[in-house]
């Protein structure tokens, strides 16, 4: 396989583990669930703070805003560019697309 598709293949192994699981009854290659914490760290509280914080400032960069909520940085990324799906236009987070609420 890897003279025809090159070194992007799937390899010899993996096919082997998948071919065995779907023998043993399996029916997808998705992971299964696993144990551990769950990710509760945004929270409506967290949203709310964030939004009104990036509304009183539009300059505030990711670090300061990381530092006044006690998060990471990688959580304020997601809530700004996931869930208000702002972006950085000349220094300030504006909507990607402006409703008539964000107009006001």
């Amino acid at each position: 396989m890897v003279t025809v598709y090159g070194e992007d293949c799937v390899s010899d192994k993996s096919v082997r583990k998948w071919s065995a699981r779907f023998r043993a009854g399996r029916e997808s290659l998705v992971d299964d669930p696993r144990q551990g914490q769950a990710n509760t760290v945004i929270t409506a509280d967290l949203i709310n703070k964030m939004d009104d914080l990036v509304r009183s400032d539009r300059r505030v960069i990711l670090r300061m805003l990381a530092v006044k909520v006690d998060v990471s940085v990688g959580t304020v990324w997601t809530i700004i560019h996931d869930r208000f799906l702002y972006r950085k236009v000349c220094e300030q987070w504006v909507p990607k697309q402006l409703t008539e609420e964000h107009k006001d």
